[in-house]
C-alpha cells in the first residue's frame, strides 16, 4: 500500500511539474558568439551569420542535427528558460554552454537613428562579402553583425559590441593589427583590445 501511494505520488507530481521552456531568441557563448534560435513543434532552428540548422527533437529537453556526412551530430540541450548546451553526441567533449540575451531598448538621439541606413546598408554589406568570400565569411559576419549593433543601438551599445568581436576576431586573424572592417570596428577599438 505504501509503495503504490509513493508511486501514485510521484507520477503525480512528475505530471504537473511544468516543462522545460523552449525560449526562443538570441544565445551568446562565454566569447561572445552570438546565435538566434528557434523552436516550432518538434523542431529547434539555429540561425547564425553563414548557415540555418534544423534539429529535430530526440527527447523531452534534447534537439540532435546529423550533418550526414560522417561527423558526429550535433545537440542541443534545454537547460532552463535562460540556458542550451550545445553539444556532441558520443564524443565526451565538454558541452558549450550559451545563455539568452535579455532584451533591452535604448533611447536613440535623432543623430543616432539617422545612422541606421549607413550601418544597416554596411551590414548587408558584409553579410554579401561573407557569402562571396567562403575562407573569411566568420570575418565578414563579425564585421557585419558590428554594422547592424550600430544601426539599431546607441553609439555606447555599438562600442561595447565592437570590443566583444574585437576578442573574438584578433587570436584569428593573420594581420592581428589591422582592423578589418574600419568603418564599424574603429582602429582605436581594435587596437585597445588586447
Amino acid at each position: 500500500m505504501i509503495r503504490t501511494s509513493a508511486l501514485l505520488l510521484l507520477l503525480l507530481l512528475l505530471s504537473v511539474s511544468p516543462a522545460l521552456a523552449e525560449k526562443g531568441g538570441t544565445y551568446r557563448t562565454a566569447t561572445g558568439y552570438a546565435l538566434e534560435l528557434t523552436f516550432d513543434g518538434d523542431t529547434a532552428k539555429t540561425v547564425e551569420p553563414n548557415k540555418t540548422t534544423v534539429f529535430q527533437k530526440k527527447s523531452a529537453n534534447e534537439y540532435v542535427w546529423d550533418p550526414g556526412d560522417g561527423r558526429p551530430p550535433f545537440g542541443i540541450r534545454v537547460i532552463d528558460d535562460d540556458t542550451m548546451e550545445f553539444f556532441r553526441p558520443g564524443t565526451g567533449n565538454p558541452p558549450t554552454v550559451l545563455t539568452r540575451a535579455k532584451p533591452h531598448i535604448e533611447e536613440k538621439s535623432p543623430a543616432e537613428s539617422a545612422n541606421f541606413e549607413k550601418y544597416n546598408a554596411l551590414a548587408q554589406g558584409y553579410l554579401q562579402k561573407s557569402q562571396s568570400d567562403p575562407a573569411n565569411a566568420h570575418v565578414w559576419a563579425s564585421c557585419g553583425t558590428v554594422a547592424y549593433k550600430r544601426a539599431v543601438e546607441s553609439q555606447a551599445a555599438g562600442d561595447a559590441y565592437a570590443r566583444e568581436a574585437v576578442t573574438m576576431l584578433k587570436p584569428i586573424m593573420a594581420d592581428a593589427g589591422t582592423t578589418p572592417c574600419p568603418e564599424v570596428i574603429s582602429q582605436a577599438i581594435w587596437g585597445a583590445v588586447r
